[in-house]
């Protein structure tokens, strides 16, 4: 497994990332913790059922990293209208789908730096899809918002 995690004396300053509910679980953190990178799983914050807004908003101002697989979430008007409204930083890890948990783990692990870096680059919300190449490519949720309200999907 790669560590590209924080070294101790900088840990305290990078945040942690927060995994969703349908991204992984105990065993994923476990492997990206022993790279050096603080975890929160969804499910030890919230119950499963916690609304997105609930969410959304603890994420952002805790300033965590909130990881996901799920690229949808980049059409889902709800969703995106929520995000308008916090403080998070969203990152769309595609290698996530269909992945083991160690290949999870190392998607997370590879791409930390990267997402620290581009998250204290911008003021949050900001979205950023980062393929399986590594490349990371910043979605404009509020040009999407705006077409919907003008499309009336919202």
């Amino acid at each position: 497994m790669p560590s590209a995690g924080p070294t101790d004396t900088a840990e305290a300053s990078r945040p942690p990332v927060f995994i969703d509910r349908n991204s992984g679980g105990r065993l994923f953190k476990g492997l990206i913790e022993a790279a050096g990178i603080r975890v929160v799983l969804h499910d030890e914050q919230f119950k499963h059922k916690t609304e997105d807004p609930d969410w959304l908003a603890k994420v952002g101002k805790s300033g965590w990293l909130l990881v996901s697989g799920d690229n949808a979430t980049t059409s889902q008007p709800l969703f995106l209208f929520q995000l308008e409204a916090t403080r998070a930083h969203v990152f769309i890890l595609l290698g996530l789908n269909g992945a083991s948990a160690e290949n999870k783990a190392a998607c997370v692990i590879n791409a930390y730096s990267k997402m620290c870096e581009l998250a204290a680059s911008e003021e949050p919300p900001a979205i950023w899809r980062i393929g399986k190449d590594g490349v990371a490519r910043r979605f404009d949720f509020r040009k999407t918002l705006e077409r919907m309200r003008r499309g009336r999907r919202l």
